[in-house]
């Protein structure tokens, strides 16, 4: 099987990224319906997501987006632009146009889905995932991780340089899942693939790697989103 589109994870972001795919291509509707596939290694989609506030789903925060930016210390600044365009309003505009409704809680901001419910947001990613054309499969490959030193600029256009200039697309984690100055690209290794995938893949993150210490990654800006048509290797 041929996909155009596989998805490494299936946890809250993996999912979200498979249920707004349909408007992939800058906020408009693609074209065609895709082939995609999202790799779970738990054999069970949001299993994280069903555990978070309690089993009741802190969706967001319902403050003005603007506080959001000096949650990230100070280079907060440098990811306004990504927050503006994926902003808090924005997430909750969705769910309740997809029949989830929300409550924010007075005392603290936080957003939650009106049933309290975290299946109820697993269920609407991974429906949204499947009517988007995407299969959500179990994979035994291991995730391997790769773990560099850098902030969010720095992740971002390192991402970004691996996909567009090297055909390579992994995920990252970045501050505040792991700490500050931390990054770790996520890559899984399979039986399809060759010595030549691995040695290519060695060699761009060595490239990478050079960039990101000599701190070209640092100067540049954060793309908000990356140029359409790159080949994934």
């Amino acid at each position: 099987m041929i996909y155009d589109c596989i998805i490494v994870g299936a946890g809250a972001s993996g999912l979200f990224a498979g249920a707004r795919f349909d408007t992939a291509a800058g906020g408009q509707p693609t074209k065609h319906r895709p082939a995609g596939l999202i790799l779970e290694k738990t054999g069970r989609a949001g299993t994280k997501l069903l555990m978070s506030g309690g089993g009741q789903c802190n969706i967001t925060h319902g403050g003005s987006i603007k506080d959001f930016i000096d949650r990230y210390g100070k280079k907060g600044g440098r990811i306004r632009s990504c927050l503006y365009k994926h902003n808090n309003l924005e997430l909750i505009s969705f769910l309740e146009k997809n029949g989830i409704p929300t409550v924010t809680q007075e005392e603290d901001g936080r957003v939650f889905p009106a049933s309290r419910k975290a299946q109820d947001i697993r269920d609407l990613l991974v429906r949204k995932s499947q009517e988007n054309g995407f299969e959500i499969g179990v994979t035994n490959s291991p995730v391997t991780p790769v773990f560099m030193k850098g902030g969010i600029p720095e992740a971002t256009n390192l991402i970004v340089d691996l996909r567009e200039n090297h055909g390579i697309f992994c995920s990252i984690v970045i501050y505040p899942v792991i700490p500050k100055g931390e990054i770790i690209l996520r890559v899984i290794p399979t039986a399809a693939h060759t010595l030549d995938d691995v040695n290519y893949t060695i060699a761009a993150f060595k490239s990478v790697r050079d960039k990101l210490e000599g701190g070209i990654y640092a100067q540049m800006p954060i793309p908000v989103r990356a140029d359409e048509g790159f080949k994934v290797r």
